[in-house]
């Protein structure tokens, strides 16, 4: 029987009891009292204490088993049952039949004579209910326990599940505090390996190892029971980085490491070095990171053993999103460190890393022989650690690694070679066509090109875009012939052959695309933005149309107009632009889509070089041979002019987010500050003509948004559309020149509503300085602050100015350098936010005294205070360097502010970040306290 139908039985027999009980008190009342009684109301009380009894007897699951206690409840409800059976009979008996008096004496007789009989009615019935009582407490006490214990299970599932999701959202914290954005750019870059490729290096041992006689075993055989370091060497363009992917991603790598795993987890791990990429994508660090990332993704079990002082899943919300754990780069290294020597861990797994592009290790303080020398000491001391690495072939990569494991791929790819000519020669109609009347020499020109390639899958792809447009005009196959005899063979020297055929009255023109080409690849793109932003860095096959204009006529913008011209005119700009490039170009560049991935195929393409080998070369080839046609070209000026001619052609609705703009006209600065050597004033005319033409475009786009409200560089309220410019941009990058340069050219640029923007931007822009730091934002100095920082001060610009942006809270301009500071975290080597910050305090305590004092509420608040004026800011809550508050967890802070109830001045931040200005900001605050 279910509990409930249980408690059901139970309350039945409680009213049952209570309502015979009150009849035999009454009628032993009657009897031992002589009070009169309504006969014919205890006659009904009577039945109905029948039926209830009854009513008891019947269980709502007549094929549920009883229990025992349910039993014994069931016994008892017949005993009262019959007990109320016989009352009512006696009743019949004794009750009058009538008002009369003899009749009613007559009724008293006969109760007086059943006085014994009624007395032991009424002792039977105390017995009854005492023992109902006492079994439906059982009763009751059983279905109460059940309900606990139902509870109890479920309250335990339920803080299983909670303490899950915290754990995982740990885990999440961690994983993404791992990471950075360009992390996976180099490998998404990469081609897929063409059809029916590289499928020696796992079945083909015999060809291995006759191109190393020195071969101790073939690959396949190293991944099932090798270890140390595999090496696949190559010249540039063999198709290293293409055969690295193909490992990465092919089910007989995972099926062949498992044999060599066994009976314990596997974790396999791959970076792709990238000498033009951010500085953490040709890092020892960014190594590191990368690896440690796939680690911890794969098994997350190992957290808690890599990174103890980061586990606390208390901290977290099992809802929501997480935020990323802020790791300092020690602390990674550290971690891989006892990843590779702990015992513990070597007992429970193994771990293969593949590392593509060794020879673009790229850092300014580390060499080859140190990277090299690093990853010799993780796999001496790890039996459950091994490499598999590519490198071109460099004496330091040839000498300290093992010949004994290691593969030339020049001397193993001639098949791979073979089987992208044929397929690439039967896919050019024009080329089966020629077959038809000369097969031989075709199955010769075949030959040729395979045997002439030496294993350089890029010389055989440049090769094959010259045979197929000698084709496409109609050259014989014996035509060809005599100009692969005049191919060089050397891939170096193939591409100045290539770049001399270019008619000399293209040749401006295609440099004017190389070199624009050339600035862009080497800029040093900023980590922190988005995929999908990078072809702010990749300019558009749009932006490209436009160098012609510049060639033709520097001042070509002025000249545009502002009429928007159709869509189909856009198309065929860019569709001309295309066939220009592939033509004059000569296959050294490519068309790809919009992102780094290949699968945003329905998007504008973007322009990039077909091999990294070839920037490489051309960059000298153009400044010894092509100097006359670059001698009016502009890097600055191209490349903020065909952005700005580009963004006239953007039809409504204009993008809006102030996110998205503030990321594409980084690009800008990016470009300046790479080259800043060059840059004069007149490069800051172009970016105002930029900033001309972005302000118009976005007035065109939102024509209700009132002009008034324009403050010149940012819109005084953060409601779409958010309007930017350079101006804003540039403080917010710490670019001081132009700001400087704009100031004095218009002293009046931050009046009105922008006076505590204008300060703002500027602070906001030290804490992203160390948020999100590029390669060349990396060199602003702190003079540059400092004097960024008096010049809008001397413009008159007040420092207890609140900010007009709702999201802001009302911040002063003070308050937000205060938060500023409070975020500032200590860095290694020379660069690092804290000179930056200080200097803007430096510039700030010069004018203004309003000491600071900061409060530890609690764990998760900190308040700054300014006495002076009786302010006091809640800096976890909301600021302009983070919507949701400072998350003190991730912050380094004076001892005094590490607990709660704690205080600290401005005084005991500037000792714990012992800044190089310290003593110059400390004599300032003395002088302070002495006046």
């Amino acid at each position: 029987m279910e509990p409930a139908s249980a408690i059901g039985i139970a309350s039945a027999a409680i009213c049952f009891v209570e309502f015979t009980y009150k009849f035999t008190s009454t009628l032993f009342s009657l009897v031992t009292e002589g009070t009169a009684t309504d006969h014919d109301s205890l006659e009904d009380t009577c039945r109905k204490m029948r039926d209830m009894s009854r009513d008891i007897l019947l269980s709502p699951n007549p094929a549920a088993p009883l229990s025992p206690e349910q039993r014994a409840l069931a016994s008892l409800s017949i005993q009262c049952r019959m007990l109320a059976d016989r009352i009512l009979r006696k009743l019949e008996k004794v009750k009058p039949a009538n008002r009369k008096v003899m009749t009613v004496v007559k009724a008293a007789v006969r109760l007086v004579c059943s006085k014994e009989e009624f007395a032991t009615l009424q002792k039977n019935l105390d017995m009854c209910r005492g023992q109902l009582h006492l079994h439906l407490s059982m009763l009751h006490n059983a279905a109460i326990q059940a309900a606990l214990d139902n509870i109890e299970v479920a309250s335990e599932d339920l803080l299983e599940r909670l303490e899950k999701s915290r754990e995982k959202a740990n885990q999440q914290a961690i994983q993404d505090g791992l990471a950075f954005q360009s992390m996976v750019d180099r490998y998404q870059d990469i081609a897929m390996a063409a059809t029916d490729t590289f499928g020696w290096i796992f079945d083909n041992s015999s060809k291995q190892l006759e191109s190393n006689r020195h071969l101790l075993q073939p690959f396949r055989d190293w991944l099932e029971d090798g270890d140390g370091i595999f090496h696949i060497s190559g010249k540039p363009g063999t198709g290293k980085s293409t055969l690295m992917k193909f490992l990465c991603q092919h089910k007989k790598t995972l099926e062949s490491l498992e044999r060599w795993s066994g009976t314990k987890e596997l974790v396999l791990g791959h970076f792709f070095f990238w000498n033009r990429g951010s500085a953490m994508q040709k890092s020892l660090v960014g190594l590191i990171r990368a690896l440690m990332y796939h680690v911890v993704i794969q098994r997350p079990d190992i957290i808690l053993e890599l990174f103890p002082d980061l586990w606390d899943p208390a901290r977290f919300e099992p809802w929501g999103n997480t935020r990323p754990e802020r790791i300092e780069n020690e602390d990674v290294v550290r971690a891989f460190q006892q990843l590779i020597a702990s015992e513990e861990i070597s007992n429970g797994y193994k771990f293969c890393f593949f590392i593509d592009g060794l020879d673009e290790f790229d850092e300014e303080t580390k060499t080859h022989t140190n990277l090299l020398s690093t990853l010799l000491d993780w796999v001496k001391p790890s039996r459950c650690l091994k490499l598999c690495v590519s490198s071109r072939e460099l004496p330091v990569f040839q000498a300290r690694l093992n010949i004994r494991q290691r593969l030339r791929l020049q001397e193993l790819t001639k098949k791979d070679i073979e089987n992208v000519v044929r397929q690439t020669l039967q896919e050019e109609q024009s080329f089966a066509g020629a077959t038809t009347l000369e097969p031989q020499d075709a199955e010769r020109l075949r030959q040729s090109v395979i045997e002439k390639a030496d294993g350089v899958f890029l010389w055989v792809v440049l090769t094959l875009k010259t045979i197929v447009e000698a084709l496409q005009c109609g050259e014989s196959v014996s035509d060809l012939f005599q100009m692969m005899n005049s191919v060089p063979q050397r891939l170096e020297d193939f591409l100045g052959y290539i770049l001399d055929s270019i008619p000399l009255a293209q040749r401006k023109k295609a440099a004017f695309t190389f070199a624009f080409a050339l600035g862009v690849e080497f800029l040093p793109v900023p980590y922190f933005l988005e995929t999908l932003l990078y072809p702010t860095f990749s300019p558009s096959l749009c932006r490209y149309s436009f160098l012609d204009d510049i060639a033709d006529d520097p001042d070509f913008l002025e000249k545009q107009g502002s009429v928007i011209p159709s869509t189909e005119a856009v198309e065929n700009r860019i569709s001309t632009c295309r066939t220009r490039i592939s033509g004059r170009c000569r296959g050294l560049l490519e068309f790809r889509p919009y992102g780094l991935s290949k699968d945003r195929e329905g998007l504008e393409e973007i322009v990039r070089f077909t091999h990294r080998s070839i920037p490489e070369f051309l960059g000298k080839y153009l400044s010894s041979n092509w100097g006359t046609y670059l001698s009016d070209f502009d890097l600055v000026q191209a490349y903020t002019k065909t952005f700005a001619a580009a963004l006239k052609l953007v039809k409504a609705p204009f993008p809006e987010t102030h996110k998205t703009f503030s990321k594409q006209i980084h690009s800008l600065f990016d470009v300046i500050v790479t080259y800043q050597g060059q840059v004069t004033s007149t490069h800051f005319g172009y970016l105002d003509e930029f900033d001309a033409v972005l302000h118009s475009r976005q007035l065109e786009s939102k024509p209700e948004f009132p002009e008034a409200s324009w403050t010149k560089f940012r819109s005084a309220f953060r409601s779409r559309p958010c309007f930017e410019s350079l101006f804003h941009t540039a403080l917010g990058v710490n670019y001081h020149p132009y700001v400087r340069w704009k100031l004095n050219r218009d002293p009046h640029l931050v009046a009105g509503v922008g006076e505590a923007a204008a300060l703002i931007a500027a602070f906001t822009g030290i804490y992203f300085e160390q948020r999100y730091p590029s390669q060349a934002y990396r060199k602003v100095k702190p003079d540059d602050v400092l004097s960024t920082t008096e010049t809008l001060l001397e413009q008159g610009l007040d420092l207890t100015a609140a900010s007009a942006f709702p999201n802001d809270r009302g911040i002063l301009a003070w308050e937000c350098l205060l938060v500023v500071v409070t975020s500032a975290q200590k860095e290694e080597g020379d660069y690092g936010v804290i000179p930056l910050v200080w200097a803007a305090v430096e510039a700030c305590l010069q004018r203004i005294d309003l000491p600071p004092v900061w409060h530890r509420r609690d764990a998760t608040t900190l308040t700054i205070s300014i006495p002076k004026i009786g302010r006091v800011y809640d800096a976890s809550q909301g600021c302009p360097i983070n919507a949701g508050g400072l998350q003190l967890g991730n912050l380094k802070l004076p001892g005094s502010l590490q607990d709660v109830g704690g205080a600290a001045t401005l005084e005991d931040f500037l000792c714990f970040h012992s800044p190089p200005n310290a003593e110059k900001v400390l004599q300032i605050l003395e002088g302070r306290k002495g006046g």
